[in-house]
């Protein structure tokens, strides 16, 4: 057993287990595959079986909380020569509307596995969703020919925007008169475009406080209903698609506890592939730049599992928020330097990462650090940082 008194329990080869049993051969020892109370005075075990090939599944399954079991060294040895940590997905976030990645595609973007990007059918945007199709066709072909995947936001500028919705006055009530009409949208969205699409996200920051400037905040409980509807149509009309929660943003504990009434409203299930999340002010362990000033991206990430165990986090957002001030421009760089070799430790985990964004063009009031700089132009350190450590 570990020598650690808060753990309890190992994880070993069956030619250990003898050999530790080996020890106490002259003793008694009590073992059921689903033991109850045993008997008076009897050591206690409980034994369960399994491949390596699935060993941190079943460890996931068993031990949900911090905590896990010690692996001895040979359990270690076997789990390390079958387990192969896939890459980090690599992306970037995109807008073709106004102009950042369409229509002229940078010969850059054939490196990247994924582009991100809202879809805009509300009034602002085009008349209807069917004048949408005429300009976004060309966009989702030309991405496709391209090999790069594309997650598809399907949020308010899908529909809501400019419609009469009043985002801070709105009520359960609302929201389900909301849903009830973003659902049709979304169904003609999705199945005009169906597998052309890697993955549909399903709104976007609906965990930001009320009256937020940048997104709009959608009670849990009322997404939920939403989102069953809108997954329920990708697995019809798109199956090869995946689904995700729509990038989650606030604290993690904030965003965990947002899951959880998601979870709770749908009787404990959540019908989705991946959870996005914006981890903006997170960084590797290791990193001390202004960019991780809210602490490590390994405890963000545990709290928010902790909330929906076994569901992928994808980091839909992640960049350097805050300043494009070209004296941090290094700091940008060493920031994403240290990020990325970090998560592609844990793909387990997280294993996709779409930073924000390809130009400084896209967020100029939040200061988002892009690629690129607003005139195009390649902005030194982060620019070939990123070619430099992302994956293909």
């Amino acid at each position: 057993m570990s020598n650690n008194p808060s753990i309890n329990s190992f994880l070993a080869t069956i030619d250990e287990v003898l050999k530790f049993l080996d020890s106490y051969k002259e003793d008694l020892f009590y073992l059921d595959i689903n033991p109850d109370t045993p008997p008076q005075g009897a050591r206690h075990f409980k034994i369960t079986t399994f491949p390596a090939e699935i060993a941190w599944r079943v460890i996931e399954e068993l031990h949900p909380l911090p905590t896990k079991p010690r692996l001895t060294p040979l359990a270690k040895e076997k789990i390390d020569s079958v387990i192969q940590i896939p890459p980090l997905e690599c992306g970037m976030n995109i807008h073709p509307k106004n102009g950042q990645g369409w229509p002229k595609i940078p010969v850059e973007f054939s490196r990247f596995k994924w582009v991100r990007f809202p879809y805009l059918s509300s009034p602002v945007h085009f008349p209807s969703v069917e004048a949408s199709f005429g300009f976004y066709d060309a966009v989702i072909e030309a991405y496709n020919r391209l090999g790069v995947k594309i997650i598809l936001v399907l949020g308010h500028e899908m529909y809501g925007e400019a419609a009469g919705w009043n985002w801070g006055a709105m009520d359960s009530g609302n929201w389900k008169a909301f849903t009830s009409q973003f659902v049709p949208v979304a169904e003609k969205v999705i199945k005009r475009y169906s597998n052309k699409i890697g993955a549909f996200e399903i709104w976007n920051e609906g965990d930001v406080g009320p009256n937020n400037p940048s997104a709009v905040a959608f009670p849990p409980a009322d997404y939920a209903v939403l989102l069953e509807k809108a997954t329920l149509l990708v697995r019809t009309h798109s199956p090869k698609s995946k689904v995700l929660i729509g990038g989650l943003v606030n604290s993690p504990h904030i965003s965990a506890e947002y899951i959880k009434v998601v979870r709770n409203k749908l009787g404990g299930r959540l019908p989705v592939d991946a959870i996005g999340v914006h981890p903006y002010g997170q960084g590797s362990p290791t990193d001390k730049t202004v960019f991780s000033r809210f602490g490590s991206i390994d405890n963000y990430l545990n709290i928010i599992s902790r909330a929906a165990p076994g569901v992928p986090l994808w980091l839909t957002e992640a960049g350097a928020l805050g300043t494009d001030d070209p004296n941090y421009w290094d700091d940008v760089a060493l920031y994403m330097k240290n990020l990325y070799n970090h998560l592609k430790k844990i793909t387990d985990k997280a294993p996709v990462i779409i930073w924000y964004a390809w130009s400084d063009a896209m967020d100029m009031a939040q200061k988002t650090n892009g690629l690129v700089k607003v005139d195009g132009t390649p902005k030194p350190f982060v620019y070939e940082t990123y070619f430099n450590v992302a994956s293909t």
